[in-house]
């Protein structure tokens, strides 16, 4: 929240990064969420790109030229590092943008404003908050009880794929 004041001096309220409308509660809003867990295969990647890397600038300080399997290899893998990178950081921003209590804190830091806020619905085609969602929010405010869906790691774990065969069809969304 903040107050946003044009160059012709005229100003009106802001609400800056609310998040969208579709958002429902599915974590405890008063505690920051775990961290996420470190990402294998972007370290798998890092472990295989280094030696490439480091072969390719030998081979330039030399003034000779990588094999072409080599050359192909550090090009694929570097790929697959930019779309692993990627998708590492979409998950992080949406991570962040889901974290009520983190984005407080973070408001507090650099505002020294300890609030955020969000839109909460289902947007401009109207209607109401999901019934679990208020039910939880009703649970956090009073110290009630109220079951959280499992997190999306838990869930990731139940799906019959592998994160190396879903990276592979996700790939093709950032190359």
């Amino acid at each position: 929240m903040g107050v946003w004041v044009g160059p012709d001096g005229e100003s009106v309220l802001a609400g800056l990064n609310p998040g969208d409308y579709s958002g429902g509660i599915n974590s405890d809003l008063s505690k920051p969420l775990p961290p996420l867990p470190p990402d294998k295969v972007l370290d798998d990647l890092n472990k295989k790109f280094q030696p490439l890397r480091q072969e390719l600038v030998h081979a330039d300080q030399n003034n000779s030229t990588m094999d072409a399997r080599h050359i192909e290899e550090y090009l694929a893998v570097r790929n697959q590092q930019k779309t692993e990178l990627q998708m590492q950081k979409d998950r992080e921003l949406s991570r962040h943008q889901n974290d009520w209590a983190a984005r407080v804190e973070l408001n507090g830091k650099v505002s020294g404003v300890l609030t955020d806020y969000h839109y909460y619905g289902t947007g401009d085609i109207g209607g109401t908050p999901e019934e679990d969602s208020v039910k939880r929010l009703e649970a956090i405010i009073t110290g009630g009880k109220a079951s959280l869906p499992p997190d999306v790691d838990s869930l990731f774990s139940r799906f019959s794929m592998s994160r190396d065969r879903w990276w592979s069809l996700a790939a093709d969304r950032y190359t």
